[in-house]
């Protein structure tokens, strides 16, 4: 089910959507945020399959409060860009509207070879998985540490990592207090 709020707005729950196997969400209009990190949850379904098979389906999720928050981030950038003399008129919802869920065919992975990792200067042992998308480098624990999109898309890397709980045994974990 998906909610929300954008400012005074309300966006009325959604019916329940059941999407079967491994999934991610792309938040229309906003998955450009965090693209990479969402897709963490993914692969870590797909790993608990065990299934060398396994698809990983794309739910695309548009409507309720979040066709307004996207409205806002692309009109805040346009005026960002501070053109002379540039009038921008905004055609958009006033209030939110139904939420709606539309599920792709799914991304096959091949199963995930051993590879490394530098972060920090310390080399990780992770898992690298491959598809016709892109690449993707996780470690042991679950934690996507690097994103290659295909095409155009560009690579991300995770920077300044810090752990306060032991997640990555490779890396220290930092500040007072911690725990192991």
């Amino acid at each position: 089910m998906c909610s929300g709020n954008a400012g005074q707005n309300r966006a009325d729950p959604s019916i329940a959507y059941r999407q079967k196997g491994p999934f991610w969400l792309w938040i229309e209009g906003l998955s450009a945020l965090d693209l990479p990190w969402l897709f963490d949850g993914a692969l870590n379904m797909a790993l608990s399959t065990k299934d060398p098979n396994v698809r990983i389906a794309t739910l695309i999720v548009s409507g309720g409060s979040g066709v307004m928050i996207g409205d806002a981030v692309n009109v805040a950038a346009l005026r960002a860009t501070n053109l002379p003399k540039e009038k921008i008129n905004v055609i958009a919802p006033q209030k939110p509207i139904p939420w709606s869920f539309k599920p792709d065919e799914g991304m096959a992975l091949e199963p995930p070879s051993k590879d490394s990792l530098e972060v920090k200067g310390i080399k990780l042992a992770v898992k690298h998985f491959v598809s016709a998308e892109g690449e993707f480098w996780m470690t042991d624990s679950g934690i996507l540490l690097k994103v290659a999109a295909g095409g155009e898309g560009g690579t991300y890397s995770l920077a300044n990592f810090r752990q306060y709980k032991k997640l990555v045994p490779e890396l220290p974990v930092e500040g007072a207090g911690t725990k192991q």
